[in-house]
């Protein structure tokens, strides 16, 4: 089963990967805000833990903010073998969009590399000389 953040149904055209559920501010299984730890800290008590094989975040940065207890969160909610699927990251393997968009593309982040920990390593190492890079620096960045 897979989590889908920031898409709504309508947006879903094909999904080839079984059964889904998704989270957004409408047209969703889950009506909430993304960025927001009480979202979920609901999504967790409904699921319960280990339930996703992937969570895919896709949509904008607006309002983004670091949360460490969300990147907890959704880190107990994927399986062993999950992994988690970001439109945007530090670290990860690069892979196509499931959803096939064209041009589309994510970053895959293994279950044991999506942690707080993994992400400040790789800041630290993070030498950046474009605008975006050097922005992720700043911000610290975990969607």
């Amino acid at each position: 089963m897979w989590l889908l953040v920031g898409i709504q149904h309508h947006e879903v055209e094909f999904f080839p990967w079984g059964k889904y559920h998704n989270l957004d501010v409408a047209d969703a299984d889950n009506i909430g805000n993304i960025f927001d730890l009480q979202t979920w800290r609901d999504i967790r008590e409904r699921y319960g833990e280990k339930c996703f094989d992937c969570i895919l975040t896709d949509g904008g940065l607006l309002g983004v903010k670091r949360i460490d207890e969300v990147i907890r969160i959704k880190n107990s909610l994927l399986k062993d073998d999950g992994y988690i699927l970001n439109y945007t990251s530090i670290i990860g393997e690069i892979v196509e969009d499931p959803l096939q968009r064209p041009e589309v593309t994510f970053f895959k982040i293994p279950k044991k590399q999506y942690t707080i920990e993994e992400h400040d390593r790789a800041y630290m190492d993070l030498k950046s000389s474009t605008w975006s890079g050097k922005l992720k620096e700043r911000l610290k960045l975990i969607v």
